[in-house]
C-alpha cells in the first residue's frame, strides 16, 4: 500500500483532474496508510461516488462491516457499449463476492464450491453496497474495466456461516431440548441436526411440554431457545383388511424464546403408513413425519441464528442481564430473602418490557 500512496501522490501532482476523478481510491489509500485527515479532506471536496460508504468505513475502522475490494474484469464485445458496461459491473460484483469468499473459506473442495456457486454467487447483489468505476477501456474485441467494490461483509459472513462454509465455527444461539413423550426418535433427529450445524445444545431429558418450567434453569446457562418435542403413534385395524395395520403418527416440534418467554416456531405434521408389525410401523410413521418437517426445522434454527446474532439490542439486553441481574441472583441465592426475590422479579420484569413495548428504549429501561 505505500507504493499505491506514492502513485496517488504522483497523479495528484501531475494531473489534478485525474486525481479528482479517482477521489474514492485516493481517499481509501490515504486512510489505509494512516493519513485520516487527508482522506476526509478528499471526501469533503464532494467528488466521491461513494461518500456514505467511505465515511462509515472511516468512522468504524476495524469494526466496520464494510469491506473494500478492487477487481478487474474483461468482457467480450458483441453487444452495445451500454450493455457491455452493465455486464462488466455485474461481473465485478460476482468477482468481489468470490474473492471475499475464497479468503474466508478454507480448503474449498468440490462440495463447498458447489454451495458457493449455487447459494452465494447468485445473491451477489444482496451483498454489494456500491460499485465505483475506476477505469475502463474499449478495444477491438474486448472491454476492460477496473472497479472499487463496497461489500457488506457482515451479511455475506452470515450466509457463509449459515451454509456451513466457515468450518467448525460455533453458532451463537444455544438450545435446550425437552422430549415430552420419551419416545426419543425426534429428539435424536433434533440433536443430530443441531450438532450438524454446530449449535450448542443441552439435553433436558423427558418432561413437561410447558416451557415456563425450564426458563429459570435455562437462563443460568445462557440458553436462548427451549425446544419441546411431542411425538406419538397410534395403531388401528386397516380398512384394507388382512394383516396390515394402519399406523397414524403425529409430531409437534416447538421453539420458545427463553428471555422473552414467547413462542418462536411450531412445526406440526402427521403421517399414515400401513404395516404388519406394530412397532416397526410406528418407527416408519414417525420417521416419515420427521422427514416432512426436517427442512422447515433447519430453516427455523438457521433463521434464529441469523436474527439473534445480528440483533445488537438483544445482545445488550443479555449482557446486562448477565452482568447485573444474573450476578445478583447468584450472590443472593444463599440468602433466600423475600425482599430479594421481589426485587429480582421486578428487575427482570422491567428489563423485558423493552421487547414488549417498542416505545420503551433499552436505555430508559436500564436506567430505571
Amino acid at each position: 500500500m505505500p507504493e499505491a500512496k506514492a502513485k496517488i501522490k504522483l497523479i495528484e501532482e501531475l494531473s489534478p483532474k485525474d486525481f479528482y476523478d479517482i477521489s474514492d481510491v485516493a481517499a481509501y489509500v490515504y486512510f489505509y496508510n494512516g493519513n485520516v485527515e487527508k482522506a476526509k479532506d478528499i471526501l469533503a471536496k464532494g467528488a466521491s461516488k461513494s461518500p456514505k460508504e467511505l465515511e462509515k468505513f472511516f468512522s468504524e475502522q476495524d469494526k466496520s462491516n464494510i469491506s473494500v475490494l478492487f477487481t478487474d474484469v474483461k468482457v467480450a464485445l458483441g453487444q452495445t457499449l451500454d450493455g457491455v458496461d452493465r455486464a462488466a459491473v455485474t461481473k465485478a460484483k460476482w468477482r468481489a463476492v468470490k474473492m471475499f469468499t475464497e479468503e474466508k473459506v478454507a480448503n474449498i473442495d468440490r462440495e463447498k464450491l458447489s454451495v458457493i456457486n449455487d447459494k452465494i454467487i447468485p445473491k451477489s447483489n444482496d451483498y454489494i453496497l456500491n460499485v465505483v468505476t475506476i477505469y475502463t477501456e474499449t478495444g477491438d474485441v474486448r472491454y476492460d474495466g477496473y472497479y472499487m467494490v463496497f461489500l457488506d461483509s457482515k451479511r455475506l459472513l452470515d450466509d457463509l456461516k449459515e451454509n456451513r462454509l466457515l468450518g467448525d465455527v460455533l453458532m451463537e444461539t444455544k438450545f435446550a431440548v425437552v422430549d415430552c413423550t420419551g419416545l426419543g426418535m425426534t429428539k435424536q433427529y433434533v440433536a443430530k441436526t443441531l450438532q450438524r450445524f454446530n449449535f450448542i445444545y443441552s439435553d433436558y431429558g423427558t418432561g413437561s411440554c410447558d416451557p415456563s418450567q425450564y426458563y429459570d434453569r435455562a437462563k443460568t446457562k445462557e440458553i436462548d431457545v427451549i425446544v419441546t418435542i411431542t411425538e406419538s403413534a397410534k395403531v388401528s385395524p386397516s380398512l384394507l383388511g388382512g394383516n396390515l395395520k394402519n399406523i397414524q403418527a403425529n409430531l409437534d416440534i416447538k421453539g420458545y424464546d427463553v428471555f422473552l418467554s414467547k413462542p418462536l416456531f411450531s412445526l406440526t405434521k402427521g403421517a399414515n403408513v400401513y404395516h404388519m408389525n406394530d412397532e416397526t410401523g410406528k418407527e416408519i410413521a414417525i420417521k416419515s413425519a420427521i422427514d416432512s418437517v426436517s427442512e422447515r426445522f433447519e430453516r427455523e434454527i438457521l433463521s434464529l441464528e441469523k436474527t439473534f446474532s445480528s440483533d445488537e439490542a438483544r445482545k445488550k439486553f443479555l449482557a446486562h442481564y448477565e452482568r447485573r441481574v444474573l450476578t445478583e441472583f447468584k450472590y443472593h441465592l444463599t440468602n433466600e430473602t423475600t425482599t430479594y426475590r421481589r426485587s429480582f422479579t421486578l428487575q427482570v420484569h422491567q428489563l423485558i418490557q423493552c421487547f414488549k413495548n417498542p416505545r420503551l428504549t433499552y436505555q430508559a429501561i436500564l436506567l430505571r
